[in-house]
């Protein structure tokens, strides 16, 4: 018997070339890895399972068109959301072993059909005067970009993708005390 160096069938850290035969001989695990990787990019368009890429380029680039095909079906099938995603990024330090800290906030808009979704995404680009982004198959709307090496930074947007996420934020009161402190934004008073 020979076992497989990983008995993760979605394993990010195995060949190129193993990825691609596994994917080939267990087309369910590559439609799998083809959904979480798709979801990752959702929340984060730098955020690829491979080191070399994505996990739909990999399945492309090497034929696994059954693995595609389940992935695709699933998309059809599935019902779709708005996600709101903002970060907040800080530096702790200086030197070249400074660590960045990022924390997210992840939220549920809205849910539907795919149509729906991306229409509503649509009308939020015109309403925020902002441009539409399509990464990783994923319509989304910043409205704030991050500079890259600039601490503190701040990064939102909104993205359709599908309703597969749930709302995530640690100590969301902090969160939420920090991002209005950098971006000035106001905290609404309760009239109760």
């Amino acid at each position: 018997m020979t076992w497989e160096k990983s008995c993760c069938s979605f394993c990010p850290f195995q060949s190129k070339q193993n990825a691609i035969a596994r994917y080939k001989k267990l087309p369910k695990s590559g439609a799998f890895a083809l959904w979480i990787g798709g979801l990752a990019l959702a929340l984060n368009p730098r955020m690829h399972l491979f080191s070399s890429g994505t996990a739909y380029d990999l399945c492309v680039e090497g034929g696994c068109h059954d693995a595609i095909s389940l992935y695709e079906k699933r998309l059809r099938e599935s019902e779709f959301a708005i996600y709101r995603v903002r970060r907040i990024y800080k530096a702790n330090g200086t030197t070249k072993r400074t660590m960045v800290n990022a924390r997210r906030s992840v939220e549920t808009i809205g849910s539907g059909s795919r149509k729906d979704i991306e229409a509503q995404i649509n009308r939020l680009e015109i309403a925020t005067h902002s441009e539409l982004e399509t990464t990783g198959g994923w319509i989304r709307v910043y409205i704030h970009r991050r500079e890259p090496k600039t601490y503190p930074a701040i990064e939102e947007f909104f993205v359709a993708c599908p309703s597969a996420i749930e709302d995530k934020c640690q100590n969301i009161s902090k969160f939420e005390s920090d991002w209005r402190e950098m971006t000035g934004a106001v905290q609404q008073l309760s009239l109760l």
